[in-house]
């Protein structure tokens, strides 16, 4: 907690209130700051001990609104680990029980008595995560009341490994139905379905032969849906939600490395000496040569962007090219301007790993995410004033558990069928 109000003091001009500041924080350590957190919460908190916690958000005239849009990261990120740490506790100790029980009355009666103690220790843990928003709640400049309740008339599961691949012959597989093996012949390569899910390409023979007509396939992922393609120069590829690729199953001859893309793809590009790896998407090239990025170009997002993470690659749209370094994003916007910058890669590459990864992203950007996700719509409610959220959320996570943690008094949720419903 300390680094919080630390980061306030590069924000303050007048150097004698710096001085002020710097002096009431560094009085505090973090146990103590936690400790008043607490006592504020439960209502047990002494004059005294109150104003020593005011202390830091009156010391200098911007540091409440400093804090307010900081602590709003802790929140998204102690809210979700609160409700996440609770029932993975309860799912662990019931599996633990079901391995032990053996039918007779002891057992029995030691189920009753540990499903209790891990209630009460669910408990503990999501009244401590409750206790700090309440606290920064009850201190919201705004002084509004604390969120409404969540409601749901269903909850919706996170997306899955799912695909459809279109043969070049226009026969599609839906490969989430399918059986690990071969699933066809196309032109000189089997495509097969390994034990782990993933699509792959390999030679019919130890040498390639020429191939008389060149054989294109095209997976697809649905809203809710991911999968993983291995092709046949070795390159691996991860496609995002409602995203589709287009790719020769023969990376030989004149047909060289160039494949169409949709939606989002991480690449791992297997080099490929004289070779480059080509990724088309519409009339922008991103030209590879041995290395791994992101490329995001949904047709509801306001930019294309690729994020370089190893290696180089080169941009192309029309007259301009840009030149990446690791750790780089190029954005295309809406008047046909590039712009590079430094970025976390991690959050580019977040919904690989796993994670939903929001950086001071736009209340509008998370939801997109989450339609795609969850495959739902999104309609908002009265006027939402713009905000920004910024915390690692797991992609695991129920709708509902991912709504609970994001809302505060800002923003509400509810979830009706195949709808988020946001309202102020």
């Amino acid at each position: 907690m300390v680094c919080l109000y630390c980061v306030f003091l590069i924000y303050t001009a007048d150097f004698s209130q710096v001085n002020q500041v710097k002096k009431v924080v560094m009085s505090v350590d973090k146990k103590r700051i936690t400790e008043l957190t607490l006592r504020a919460a439960s209502g047990s908190i002494t004059p005294e001990e109150q104003d020593e916690l005011d202390a830091y958000l009156d010391a200098a005239p911007d540091n409440r609104i400093r804090f307010e849009e900081r602590i709003n990261r802790q929140r998204v990120t102690l809210g979700l680990q609160g409700w996440e740490a609770a029932e993975k506790m309860e799912d662990e100790s019931w599996s633990r029980i079901s391995r032990k029980m053996a039918g007779n009355d002891q057992a029995t009666r030691r189920v009753i008595f540990l499903r209790r103690a891990y209630a009460i220790a669910a408990t503990v843990i999501l009244a401590i995560a409750g206790a700090w928003l309440l606290w920064m709640n009850r201190h919201h400049p705004s002084d509004q009341a604390m969120p409404a309740v969540f409601t749901t008339h269903h909850d919706i599961l996170p997306g899955g490994n799912k695909a459809t691949l279109t043969l070049s012959n226009g026969r599609q597989i839906v490969l989430d139905d399918a059986s690990a093996g071969v699933l066809a012949e196309q032109g000189t390569a089997k495509v097969i379905k390994k034990d782990s899910g993933q699509l792959s390409y390999t030679l019919l023979n130890e040498k390639p032969r020429k191939a008389s007509v060149l054989s294109y396939n095209t997976l697809t992922t649905p809203k809710s849906g991911t999968f993983m393609v291995v092709l046949p120069d070795g390159s691996k590829v991860w496609l995002n939600s409602a995203s589709s690729l287009r790719y020769p199953t023969s990376f030989e001859g004149q047909a060289g490395r160039e494949v169409l893309l949709t939606g989002e793809a991480y690449f791992e590009v297997a080099k490929r000496s004289g070779q480059p790896f080509k990724v088309k998407l519409g009339n922008v090239t991103v030209d590879v040569l041995g290395t791994n990025f992101d490329v995001m170009a949904y047709d509801d997002e306001p930019a294309v962007k690729t994020t370089l993470l190893d290696g180089a690659v080169s941009v192309k749209h029309g007259d301009k090219r840009v030149l990446l370094k690791p750790g780089e994003q190029v954005l295309l916007g809406p008047l046909e301007t590039m712009k590079v910058a430094k970025v976390d890669a991690d959050v580019a590459v977040a919904w690989k790993n796993g994670f939903f990864n929001f950086d001071h992203a736009d209340l509008t950007a998370v939801m997109r995410q989450l339609a795609r996700w969850y495959d739902v719509t999104v309609e908002y409610n009265g006027k939402i004033l713009p905000q920004q959220i910024s915390g690692k959320i797991q992609r695991s996570l129920s709708l509902s558990r991912i709504l609970k943690g994001l809302e505060n008094d800002q923003r509400h949720f509810a979830i009706e069928d195949k709808k988020i419903i946001v309202t102020p």
